[in-house]
């Protein structure tokens, strides 16, 4: 008897909390959800400086307030995103294999739109903040190669080893991705450049069909922070906790 007694109470437990958790608005449950990963600190990430970085490349398919965003899976989609200026996501060479390495790929119109890609706590970093990043590491001229990760680079015409091409003394392994357009559709870059894109906008032109972003290559222990792709190019995106 007082067995069952123990176990009724429990499930009258058990049943306010559930009640309570349902009187929470949908608002809050999905912030909650968003954010969990950071409450927990689970999104892997590395301080460099008086920054800290994710370690890996964004791997989201909503925005922070819940709004899917639209996944192309072909060519004429993609086409279509571009004409119209969608922010779309898509895995590289429409391949869900490579998700695991590269994250999902992302055109700059889902970058900068304004229910915001990056979760909770992150925000996408800009040119300023990646430049930032190059001078703790000793500036632009050898922070690339502090930046690379120690595996997946190929020798892009130097004589040289992994070792020499990448030594990841920052820990922000940077994987070569490339970049992924209805120009490339077989993308381009693969095993020699990652190409990440930043939240800024080339002041000179906003109406410009191009916008601003890093890039790292195997021939090179620089970084570029001063690339320039189409809008509707389909890349990594790495984030900076705020």
């Amino acid at each position: 008897m007082k067995n069952n007694q123990i176990i009724i109470m429990l499930v009258i437990i058990n049943l306010i909390y559930l009640c309570s958790c349902n009187r929470r608005s949908n608002k809050d449950a999905l912030e909650f959800a968003l954010s969990a990963d950071c409450i927990n600190d689970s999104i892997p990430q590395v301080k460099i400086g008086n920054q800290t970085w994710t370690t890996k490349n964004l791997d989201v398919c909503a925005f922070k307030n819940g709004d899917q965003i639209l996944q192309v899976k072909n060519e004429e989609e993609m086409k279509a995103a571009a004409d119209e200026e969608k922010p779309c996501w898509c895995y590289r060479n429409f391949d869900s294999s490579y998700n695991h390495l590269y994250g999902k790929l992302y055109n700059w119109y889902a970058v900068i739109d304004p229910r915001g890609l990056a979760p909770v706590g992150y925000s996408i970093p800009s040119l300023e903040d990646y430049e930032k990043l190059c001078k703790t590491l000793g500036g632009k001229s050898i922070a690339g190669k502090k930046m690379k990760a120690k595996c997946g680079w190929r020798n892009a015409g130097r004589n040289e080893s992994i070792q020499d091409i990448s030594d990841n003394e920052s820990g922000f392994s940077a994987l070569p991705g490339g970049a992924f357009s209805n120009s490339f559709i077989d993308g381009y870059f693969e095993g020699i450049a990652a190409t990440y894109w930043t939240s800024s906008e080339p002041s000179f032109d906003p109406h410009d069909f191009k916008a601003c972003c890093v890039d790292l290559e195997s021939g090179s222990d620089r970084i570029s922070c001063w690339g320039r792709k189409m809008k509707d190019n389909f890349m990594p995106v790495r984030c900076v906790k705020n």
